[in-house]
């Protein structure tokens, strides 16, 4: 199948993130399962919130019982309200003009998905020996939902969990993806109870005990956060609190405020304990206003979770990622990915694929001809490496 118009067909399907993604996943699912790949389609049902409109593919190629590689992506793209009529072409429409092919999610990230499904001969070649699997996912641009259904559950048992490397297709102007950090959002509610602001002492502040917590957040992170990585521009933790909502009058005391707080996070940084003591002072917070009144207290809701990559620079998928895209060196991105739920289960994990982030997110997305071209080339240089891999596991014998 050709690149442009398998990414024709893919574009063409809106999957917006409120949206279904059950057609994008038949696509490929019928387009796999033609050549051979056995295939697990699996549903939304995460935190006791089942979604049958939205799924998850996993096919796989050779014999899944044999340690191969994954090639990750997410099928999803973003919505971005309100800026439809900014769009110089249809998004949902390819358009080639010179170097450039536009439409909504060429970047992000259906060219390198497209890309892949393209090359589903050499990789079944390559599948002969080292077993290939295709994990697309139907919520990286939301709340990550679908890669921890699948984190949680052992990826249902569809492969086992020592592979040689998982291969995350996200756009880096095909160069190796070593590191990004991590990002910890969660939601803080304060419930108080409302009063006229003449009579303040028969009421209980939201807002004051939510400035209490803001204080403790931004002091604890201050003492604790001195991990410094030189790899990034801003080399160092960030912690941002925002989105502060509180009361309705200033006749009125506030019976609720709630604001967000995200900590983006450098690899090595060790944020556990950091959320530990915060989230023990948000606790005594709440004993003392529950104390006053019982139905008054302070609630966490943990919106995502996106872990960090810090990729091995000697492992396999590193070695055959800078082979295929003819890179001598890895680098960081600023952007998150699904990367870092394969290494943390264990999985040495590199992200490389076409199209340039700055691209992404925003109208008259494009992704250029000549990086779809490249990733054609790594896929190409990825059979070479086995053949060089086995010849020298032949000189060792």
């Amino acid at each position: 199948m050709d690149k442009i118009k398998t990414l024709k067909r893919l574009v063409s399907i809106n999957t917006d993130v409120e949206l279904s993604t059950l057609e994008a996943v038949d696509f490929v699912a019928n387009y796999l399962e033609e050549n051979k790949a056995k295939i697990h389609i699996i549903y939304k049902d995460y935190r006791n919130i089942k979604d049958k409109n939205r799924a998850t593919l996993i096919a796989s190629l050779g014999n899944i019982e044999k340690p191969g590689i994954i090639l990750s992506g997410h099928l999803d793209t973003t919505k971005i309200p309100n800026q439809e009529h900014l769009w110089e072409t249809d998004p949902l429409e390819i358009k080639v003009k010179d170097d450039r092919v536009y439409g909504k999610g060429t970047t992000d990230m259906k060219g390198g998905i497209a890309v892949a499904l393209s090359q589903i001969e050499k990789l079944k070649i390559f599948a002969q020996k080292t077993p290939i699997h295709f994990v697309l996912t139907h919520d990286e641009e939301g709340v990550f939902t679908a890669i921890n259904q699948l984190k949680d559950n052992n990826f249902y048992n569809c492969f086992p969990l020592n592979q040689k490397g998982c291969l995350v297709m996200e756009p880096t102007n095909m160069k190796p993806v070593s590191a990004h950090r991590g990002n910890k959002r969660i939601t803080i509610e304060v419930i108080g109870k409302s009063t006229h602001g003449s009579i303040p002492h028969l009421g209980i502040d939201a807002m004051y005990y939510s400035f209490k917590i803001y204080a403790f957040a931004q002091n604890l992170f201050k003492k604790m956060m001195r991990e410094v990585d030189n790899r990034f521009e801003y080399n160092k933790t960030a912690l941002n609190i925002s989105n502060f909502h509180a009361g309705l009058s200033d006749s009125m005391i506030p019976d609720k405020a709630q604001f967000d707080l995200s900590c983006r996070y450098v690899p090595n940084e060790v944020i556990d304990k950091f959320f530990s003591r915060l989230y023990a002072y948000i606790r005594l917070i709440s004993i003392k206003m529950k104390s006053k009144d019982e139905k008054c207290g302070v609630k966490i809701i943990e919106r995502n979770h996106v872990y960090p990559l810090n990729a091995k620079e000697n492992s396999e998928i590193m070695q055959l990622t800078k082979f295929s895209s003819n890179e001598k060196d890895s680098t960081v991105v600023t952007y998150g990915s699904e990367a870092g739920y394969f290494q943390k289960m264990g999985i040495d994990t590199v992200i490389c694929g076409p199209g340039n982030i700055i691209c992404a997110h925003k109208p008259n997305e494009f992704v250029t001809i000549n990086d779809l071209t490249k990733f054609e080339h790594f896929f190409n240089n990825i059979n070479y490496f086995n053949k060089i891999r086995e010849r020298g596991h032949q000189r060792n014998d």
